[in-house]
């Protein structure tokens, strides 16, 4: 995980984080987190924490056809938030699923595709969290943090924790 510029006219207080999963130096998944904060709030956002992520993962074979993957890419992003209990508001997105077939000379490729989720969402940083130890502000964004990672994982068909993989967990 590495962090980048963040976008500096949304909001006095940014940070972006990018990610990439790979496995035997094959990519399986990207992303990046945007973690916006104004103190004074902002109206679009109904608060003054906001959260904009972006995930994308190559497609094996078997799920380029399945009419529901973008209907579960949207699921596996709202189960990786409520497994951390986090509260959200202003909630939206898009998933994408892109199929490429190859011709010509490059007929001989199998066919292609990535699975590519955008969503933002304000942090409700003032509602209970009652699995979280101690829900402070920075207990609670590091929580969306982790739905994000745990959300690449999912987007992977990885298993939650694999062997040489470091997990990385927050401090509540």
């Amino acid at each position: 995980m590495s962090t980048r510029p963040a976008p500096a006219k949304l909001a006095p207080h940014a940070l972006a984080l990018n990610a990439e999963v790979t496995v035997a130096g094959d990519r399986l998944a990207d992303g990046r987190l945007v973690i916006l904060h104004d103190p004074r709030g902002q109206d679009a956002w109904n608060g003054t924490w906001r959260i904009v992520l972006f995930a994308s993962a190559e497609l094996d074979d078997t799920m380029l056809g399945d009419p529901l993957l973008n209907d579960m890419g949207w699921t596996w992003l709202q189960e990786a938030l409520g497994e951390r209990d986090l509260a959200v508001g202003s909630f939206g997105g898009t998933v994408t699923r892109t199929v490429a077939a190859s011709f010509g000379t490059l007929a001989d490729r199998p066919p292609g595709g990535d699975l590519e989720i955008r969503a933002a969402w304000t942090a409700v940083v003032d509602a209970p969290h009652p699995k979280l130890r101690n829900p402070t502000v920075p207990a609670i964004i590091t929580g969306h943090v982790m739905a994000w990672i745990d959300l690449l994982e999912l987007i992977t068909s990885l298993e939650p924790v694999q062997e040489g993989v470091t997990r990385l967990r927050p401090r509540d």
